[in-house]
């Protein structure tokens, strides 16, 4: 099925935003909205399963942090961004989860004032919880999956950016088969 999936808005406060020091830290709260369809049916008019649908049917509190200190040529950032999934459409809930990173950037050029080309390298990681269906708890569900991505980063100016990276998962540890 093709269409919009759950919409996710994301606001963050920038509690210590020193930029002599080149030390950044922040608060992250958001929510994931139910926008996406769960109506999705396999050629026997069944459901088809909560992980094939466009859609969770429930609203997900997101909350987290992140921090980051740089210079002209290197930045270390690292966040933590947590989910906290309700009971979506036919009693299926996803579980908790807990996104993590921790990344270099190292400026190969600069192209400009604010314009210059990085080169970064990152560990990345997501864990789950269980989930459940009709308040039981489903096998095989949950666990941790870790990766190491390298990119690239193009700092347009002071307010844009472009990245693209590649995430190799090296630790996979999940419940189950």
């Amino acid at each position: 099925k093709i269409g919009l999936s759950d919409i996710m808005g994301i606001g963050r406060y920038n509690m210590l935003d020193d930029a002599e020091s080149s030390v950044f830290f922040s608060v992250i709260g958001g929510a994931m909205l139910p926008t996406g369809t769960t109506n999705a049916k396999d050629n026997a008019g069944e459901f088809l399963n909560s992980h094939m649908q466009l859609g969770t049917g429930a609203v997900v509190p997101l909350i987290g942090i992140s921090a980051q200190y740089g210079s002209d040529d290197f930045s270390l950032s690292s966040g933590v961004l947590a989910a906290f999934p309700g009971k979506g459409v036919r009693d299926y809930q996803f579980g908790k989860n807990i996104n993590y990173d921790l990344t270099s950037h190292y400026n190969l050029f600069k192209l400009g004032d604010f314009s210059s080309l990085f080169v970064s390298l990152g560990v990345m990681g997501e864990w789950h919880g269980q989930e459940k269906n009709n308040g039981v708890e489903v096998l095989n569900t949950g666990g941790n999956t870790t990766y190491l991505s390298p990119g690239l980063q193009y700092l347009f100016d002071k307010h844009i950016s472009f990245e693209a990276s590649y995430q190799y998962p090296f630790i996979h540890s999940l419940n189950g088969k």
